[in-house]
Formats: structure tokens, C-alpha cells, sequence
């Protein structure tokens, strides 16, 4: 390894333009939040993606009657509507005047977008189910996303406040008004009730609805399904390791090492962005640099490959394909399950000391992995996908 000097604030600088691209990169879908005054969507959002996504009451206006209700930097966008007034301290001519204008004003703004070539992917028309009421603007409303052939789901809002009768004659109204293969589901801050089709199915079913190429950011921007964000991190594992073959087919003087430690960096900072891991701590940074990203450029590389049997030595710091996939897999994979950890234990309110994830044990689970990446993967395989 003599030779070889990967300067750390060129790392932390490698790590800080991959989270700031990664971000910058993702096709963001973005879902419309439709229903009466009050009937309470910026909660359910907030419960769908398990974080303060929305704040209640408040949102960047977009146009008149539609609120921007999400940061640029969540991953997806959220378009709040002001809704319609369904109080009885309204006369019935301003709540008729008001119902009108609301249809109105929800088509123009989904004409717009797809003018500009930014769809709303998905629709979530709230009714609250206290009210027991679906009114005819609702119907009118959810029949026009359905005739333009939106996907949309109405979610019957604070079930924990109203009786399992009025639930059940809600959704027998809207099925009889709008057709049985509409998806009708329910949602509640009370955990303790369990619900057939609550915000575990709405997650589902939204996912579904969305392209290929805007569920990456779906999973991104939510911590309901922290599984499916473990999945997406490995595939960006994945993906780094076949970046990192490639790489090193086309060796340099000197180091191998300084080309794929980019491509590690690249990985890393996806990893870590996905993770929200940033937004656990302000110090996290600086471990993961001190930690993780010196190790990934320096001794790790050095030390894990003798662990690859029947490649000889690294002379002069060449790698080929299979060490460089290899390692950047096995330092992929075992920051991808701490992050998990991390994740968890901050959702869980615990506090935690992130310096003590990166021990020993972490770079145990390295030479794992490492030795595991050849049992699990073909290397032409990887390589043939990460081309595709």
C-alpha cells in the first residue's frame, strides 16, 4: 500500500458532492392531497411517510388554493389543497359557492402541471369519517381523477373518532356512488387499532401506482417501510460494485485505489442520504468521514485482500475486478445494515452514541461480506447489469 495517499479532505469532499448530486438526482413523484376543510391530510401524510413531511396548516402557496406543503429537498413533492368548507357556520349558497370553486380550482391546477410536463403521479382524497358524510362535490371530485384516469384512493381520515357503523355505511355510500374497484382505505393516529386497509396499504398501493423511475424517491423520502429502504441500499451496493469493476478493468499508474474510492464515496453518500443519517446527529458527519471513509480508501482495501483466495498480492496498488467489486460491496453492505440500526434506534427514541456502531464489529462484518460477495454474485453478472 506504500505509494498510495488519498487525502481526507478530498474524501469529505468526494462524500459531500455524492449526497448533494444523489439528491439533486432523484425523480421525485409527487401526490396531491384533496378533501374537505379540516378533514386532516397533512396528518395523514405525515403518517403515510412516518415523519413530519407536511406541517399541519402551513405550505408554500403554488397557486391559488394549492399549497406546496413539502421541503425541495424530501424527495417527494406534496400538494396540499385548501379544500372545501363543510361547516354548518357557512350558509348553504357560500358552501355550494365554495364546493364549485373547488372543483375548479383542482382541475386547473392538475391541467396546469401536465402542461409543464409534471404531473401529479397519485391522488389521496380525504373524508373525514366523523362527519358521516360523502358529499356530492366528493363524488363529483373523485369521479373527474378517475375519468382522466389518475390514480386516486380515498382514505376515510380520524376512524378512531367515529363508530364502526359509520365507517362501514361510508364506504358502502361510495362504493354504491362510485364504483366497487375503487380503493377506499382508512387511517388513524392511534396505533393500538388495527385497520384491514390502513396506512400499511396505502403505502402499497401508492408505490404501485408510481413509474419505475419515481419509486426509488417514494422509498427515499418515507420511514414507514424501512425493509424496502434497506432493499433500495442494496441495490445501490450493487451498483457500486459494478461501477467499481469496471473501474479497475482500465487500471492507471499508480492506484486502483483512487479510482474506485470515488465510486465508494458515491455509494456511501446515497447510503447515508437515504438513511437520513445526516439528520441524526451533526457529528455524524465526521465519523462517517473518520470512520467509514478513511477506512474505505486506506486499511480496508490493504488488509481485506488476502481474504480473496488465489489473487496473489497487490502489486503497487492494481486491483482487478473481482477485489474491487468485492471490497466496495463488503464496505457497502455493512454500512448499509448499521445505517439500519442507526435509523431504527433514533425512530425508537433512543439515544445513541454513533461512534460505537464503527467498531470492531463493523469491520468484522466487512471481511463478511467481502467473502460473501463471490458465493452471492457473479462478477460478469454484476458487471453485465451495472452496463444495462
Amino acid at each position: 500500500m506504500s505509494g498510495i495517499n488519498i487525502n481526507q479532505a478530498e474524501l469529505s469532499s468526494q462524500f459531500t458532492k455524492a449526497i448533494e448530486s444523489f439528491s439533486k438526482s432523484l425523480n421525485k413523484p409527487s401526490i396531491l392531497l384533496a378533501g374537505a376543510t379540516g378533514c386532516g391530510k397533512s396528518t395523514l401524510c405525515n403518517l403515510v411517510f412516518n415523519r413530519e413531511m407536511c406541517k399541519v396548516g402551513q405550505g408554500a402557496p403554488v397557486t391559488k388554493g394549492i399549497n406546496k406543503a413539502t421541503n425541495d429537498d424530501c424527495g417527494v413533492i406534496v400538494y396540499d389543497s385548501e379544500g372545501y368548507e363543510l361547516g354548518a357556520s357557512f350558509s348553504s349558497d357560500d358552501r355550494a359557492s365554495g364546493q364549485q370553486n373547488y372543483h375548479k380550482t383542482i382541475f386547473d391546477f392538475i391541467d396546469s402541471q401536465d402542461l409543464k410536463h409534471e404531473p401529479v403521479d397519485v391522488v389521496w382524497y380525504c373524508i373525514s369519517a366523523p362527519s358521516a358524510r360523502v358529499t356530492d362535490v366528493d363524488v363529483t371530485v373523485i369521479k373527474s381523477f378517475l375519468e382522466r384516469k389518475k390514480p386516486c384512493a380515498v382514505v376515510l381520515t380520524q376512524v378512531d373518532v367515529a363508530s364502526e357503523e359509520d365507517c362501514l355505511s361510508l364506504k358502502k355510500i361510495i362504493m354504491e356512488r362510485l364504483g366497487a374497484n375503487l380503493q377506499i382505505f382508512e387511517s388513524t393516529t392511534d396505533k393500538s387499532i388495527e385497520l384491514e386497509k390502513g396506512i400499511a396499504s396505502l403505502h402499497a398501493w401508492t408505490l404501485e401506482q408510481l413509474d419505475e423511475s419515481r419509486k426509488d424517491a417514494f422509498i427515499f423520502a418515507s420511514n414507514f417501510d424501512l425493509e424496502a429502504k434497506r432493499e433500495l441500499c442494496k441495490k445501490y451496493v450493487l451498483y457500486g460494485a459494478a461501477a467499481a469493476g469496471a473501474a479497475a478493468l482500465n487500471p492507471i499508474p499508480m492506484s486502483d485505489a483512487l479510482i474506485i474510492t470515488p465510486i465508494q464515496m458515491a455509494m456511501v453518500g446515497k447510503i447515508a442520504a437515504t438513511w437520513e443519517l445526516l439528520s441524526v446527529s451533526d457529528a455524524v458527519k465526521g465519523i462517517i468521514l473518520q470512520v467509514v471513509v478513511q477506512n474505505v480508501g486506506k486499511t480496508l482495501a490493504g488488509n481485506l485482500i488476502k481474504l480473496i483466495p488465489g489473487l496473489g498480492s497487490w502489486v503497487g496498488g492494481a486491483i482487478n475486478a473481482t477485489v474491487a467489486a468485492s471490497i466496495t460491496y463488503g464496505v457497502g453492505y455493512a454500512f448499509n445494515e448499521v445505517c439500519a440500526r442507526v435509523k431504527k434506534s433514533a425512530m425508537e427514541g433512543k439515544v445513541t452514541d454513533i461512534s460505537s456502531y464503527f467498531n470492531s464489529d463493523f469491520v468484522n462484518s466487512i471481511e463478511k461480506y467481502v467473502k460473501e460477495f463471490s458465493k452471492k454474485h457473479d462478477i460478469n453478472d454484476v458487471m453485465k447489469n451495472f452496463k444495462n
